[in-house]
Parts: C-alpha cells; sequence; structure tokens
C-alpha cells in the first residue's frame, strides 16, 4: 500500500474559457497580405487564419537584445523560432511571459548555438523548479559569434504528447544579456561576485566559466536571513557545456560545509537552516577540466521549511532512547482513507562517537514504520547509518548510507502501540562536524506501507 503524499503543481487556477472558439484554424476575414489579418494571423488564400511564418529556423524572427517579442502557440503543434547575432562571450537569460497564465498553457523554451546543437532548454524555471513571474526562463554562455536561435513550443510538442494550441495561448520572449558573472583574476580571498540574499522569492543568479584546467571562481554570499535553508542549485539541462560542475559551500573560519558535483543535472546543494554571515562558494569542475565550453550558472535560493514541511532540529545530549529528541507528528489518510502519521527530523554528527537518538509514538494496534534519510545527495559531507530502535535500545532494522539516493532507507517494521527510536549514527573514518547534516522523515502507518522502491514512501 501507497502513502498518497499531496503535491502542488506551481500552477495558477486554470480560468473560464467558454466563450473563446476552440478552432484555432477559424476563418477571421478577406486579405491581401499577412499585414491586413490580426496580430495571431496570417493570410492563407485570400482569408485570414490563425498562425505565423516563424515555424521553421530560416523564418525565424530577429531579436533584439532586450526587447520583447510577441507570440502565440497556436495552432497545435506551432514552434516559433527566433534568431539573435552575438558576438561571443556573452552570458543570457531568456525568458518566456504567458499573457494569460492558465493550467493548460506550458511551454518548453530551447536554445541552440550557431550549429544547431542545443545548449540549454527549460521548462520552468532554469533549475527545475517552478516560479511565480514567467513561466519558462534559462541561462546559457554564449562561446562563439555567431546566430543563435530560440524556440518556443508547448510542453505536449516538446515531449512528443498531445500538443496543444490555442488562439489565447499568447506569450512575450525577452532575451537580455546577464551581466552577474564571476570574472578573472578571482581567488578565494578575492571573489569577484558578491550576493546579498535578502529575498526568499528570487533566485539569485551568477555565470560562470571556467576556462582553463583547474580554473576555480568564486563568489561571496552575505546570507541575512538566519536559520533559512541554503540552496545553490544549477541549470537542470547543461547540454551545451562540457563542464561537471562541482560547488562547495565554505564558512567564514574555512570550514567546508558542503560539496555536490553535478549540481543542476544532479539534485543541488543544500544546507539547512543556516546561520547568518558571510559565505562562500566555490565552483569548479569535477575532474578539473577547463575550456571555453566549461560554463555554468550557480542559482541561489533562502528558503524556510514550508508549512507541514518543519524538520525537528535534533536537540543534545540526545544519546540514548532516555535522552531522546521527541518528534512531532503529523496525521494524514492515505487514498484508502487509511491513517498514519508523518514526522520530520534533522540534526548534524558533530563527533565521530555522536549518537542522534528520536522518539516516534504510534498507537495503531496495527502497522509498521518507515524511515527515509537524505544526506550527501544534497551535499552533506557524509553519509549516516540509520536505524530502528525499541524502547531497550535493541536494533530492530539498519541501514549502511550510501552515495545513492535516498543516502539510507527502513522499509516497513511491523510495530505495536508505543514509543519506537530512529538513531543517526556515523559510520566509521566518516567526516563529522557542521558540514555533517543529514534530514530524514518516519511515517508510523496503520496499514503495511509498500517498499520505498515501489513508491510505496516519500524522502525529504
Amino acid at each position: 500500500m501507497l502513502l498518497l503524499l499531496a503535491a502542488c503543481t506551481g500552477k495558477d487556477p486554470a480560468v473560464d474559457d467558454s466563450s473563446v472558439s476552440e478552432d484555432p484554424t477559424e476563418t477571421l476575414g478577406e486579405c491581401a497580405e499577412d499585414t491586413d489579418c490580426g496580430d495571431d494571423e496570417i493570410c492563407e488564400d485570400g482569408v485570414c487564419v490563425q498562425g505565423d511564418r516563424d515555424n521553421t529556423e530560416g523564418g525565424a524572427n530577429l531579436l533584439a537584445w532586450g526587447v520583447p517579442a510577441e507570440g502565440w502557440i497556436n495552432p497545435a503543434g506551432d514552434v516559433d523560432w527566433y534568431a539573435i547575432e552575438a558576438t561571443g562571450g556573452e552570458y543570457l537569460r531568456a525568458s518566456v511571459a504567458l499573457d494569460i497564465p492558465r493550467e493548460e498553457f506550458d511551454t518548453v523554451l530551447t536554445i541552440r548555438g550557431p550549429d544547431g546543437a542545443t545548449l540549454t532548454r527549460a521548462d520552468a524555471h532554469a533549475t527545475g523548479a517552478t516560479v511565480a513571474d514567467v513561466d519558462a526562463v534559462a541561462f546559457a554562455y554564449l562561446a562563439e559569434p555567431g546566430t543563435y536561435t530560440f524556440t518556443v513550443e508547448d510542453i505536449g510538442t516538446a515531449t512528443n504528447r498531445e500538443p496543444y494550441g490555442h488562439p489565447e495561448y499568447g506569450y512575450e520572449l525577452l532575451v537580455e544579456r546577464w551581466e552577474v558573472v564571476t570574472v578573472e583574476p578571482d581567488a578565494v580571498g578575492a571573489p569577484s561576485v558578491e550576493l546579498g540574499l535578502d529575498d526568499d522569492r528570487e533566485w539569485y543568479t551568477a555565470g560562470f566559466l571556467l576556462g582553463e584546467t583547474a580554473d576555480t571562481d568564486w563568489i561571496w554570499v552575505d546570507h541575512v536571513r538566519d536559520g533559512t535553508n541554503l540552496w545553490v542549485d544549477g541549470n537542470e539541462d547543461l547540454s551545451g557545456s562540457d563542464a561537471d560542475g562541482l560547488v562547495r559551500l565554505w564558512n567564514e573560519a574555512g570550514e567546508l560545509l558542503g560539496e555536490k558535483a553535478s549540481f543542476g543535472p544532479s539534485y543541488a546543494l543544500f544546507y539547512p537552516r543556516l546561520a547568518a554571515g558571510r559565505y562562500l562558494v566555490e565552483l569548479t569542475d569535477a575532474e578539473g577540466a577547463g575550456g571555453a565550453d566549461h560554463w555554468g550558472f550557480a542559482h541561489l535560493l533562502v528558503r524556510e521549511d514550508t508549512v507541514g514541511e518543519v524538520y525537528d532540529q535534533e536537540a543534545e545530549p540526545n544519546q540514548t532512547p532516555e535522552e531522546a529528541t521527541t518528534l512531532v507528528t503529523e496525521g494524514y489518510k492515505n487514498s484508502d482513507a487509511k491513517p498514519y502519521l508523518k514526522s520530520l527530523g534533522q540534526g548534524t554528527l558533530d563527533a565521530s562517537d555522536d549518537l542522534d537518538v528520536f522518539a516516534l509514538t504510534t498507537e495503531f494496534p496495527t502497522g509498521g514504520i518507515v524511515v527515509c534519510l537524505v544526506a550527501s545527495a544534497y551535499g552533506s559531507l557524509t553519509d549516516p547509518i540509520l536505524e530502528l530502535l525499541d524502547e531497550e535500545g535493541h536494533v530492530l532494522a539498519s541501514d549502511t548510507g550510501s552515495a545513492e539516493f535516498p543516502n539510507a532507507n527502513l522499509d516497513h517494521t511491523e510495530v505495536t502501540p508505543g514509543t519506537w527510536y530512529v538513531r543517526v549514527r556515523p559510520p566509521l573514518d566518516a567526516e563529522v562536524g557542521p558540514g555533517a547534516w543529514y534530514r530524514f522523515a518516519a511515517y508510523a502507518a496503520s496499514f503495511t506501507v509498500s517498499p520505498y522502491e515501489e513508491g510505496g514512501y516519500g524522502c525529504p
């Protein structure tokens, strides 16, 4: 049986369109040329029909930097092409904003180089996250001079599913130079970019180019929102870059707080409840490579835990069941209306002999407990051992941490009503200290929960 967790699409509610014609080829009037028709119409055989002329690379509309262009996804299957001239060495941000945000309107923006190869593609924010003010936003580095092209299309067309088009499926494409970028020379003591993270509703973005072998770029981060979570993400799609981006987070004392390879395409670097202060973000290639096509973007976000997703912080000492940090539980029901409890915990392994114990109470007469933990998948420096204990401290289930997501998990363990204990401890010779953080979700269910591999429960 599955624990079905609520999900948010990030889309605005659909609006009523009962008064709008759904026929994308509706005849709209007589004409001699396209200029006799409306903005989203063309002249075909003496009559105006809905459509456009920019459906091929050869018919691409020429863009000017910083000047928005209007377009429509109509009829279904429409792909609009645009082009811009570059001198080489530019960083850019391209965005698609819908005229009327509607649930069924969902664009994909693709940027291609002079050779036609894809540089990057975005369906939402460049990181893959939802974003409030635009439908799609992409960042890219233009290494060579030449003509770069952009396509805007419906997600159904882009993913070979059912395409969608509509007379009101209008949008605005804006391509602008991105100026917040690292420049040489920069060094650990003299970063070329400083970002002030003071708004939890915005992504803060810096472009970087690892132009030489073993090149390392640096960003100062002024983190003013004490106790909020920090993400350092990259482009989800880096098709046109040769870089395997590696990001590290350092505090002013020179302590390494986190490290994440392939950030962007493979999760983000994350640090929970970061104290206010100044931090260094280090950007390099995981293999030490560099060159004109080794580029990327660091996208930073600060945000508090969301309502219903607040993690209980361990309170030392909590080495034993008697000292355990009590987990707060929230009640839910699965798709079969069967109840279960969900708890969230987090902590840091401060020393090699540190044991963190959390207490979880269930009153269900049948069922069991499952637990899922993440650490290095999001940049922690350790993969802890995860255990479930009874009141006497006997180990009922355990999982040795690994680098695979999730970093540790315990499938269904049958329990009786009472208090049970989740214990997190470091493996031998593991990294400990401020970079050795972890988070977990624990579920006490009134039924048998399916294994994680079968989608039975979720992870942080």
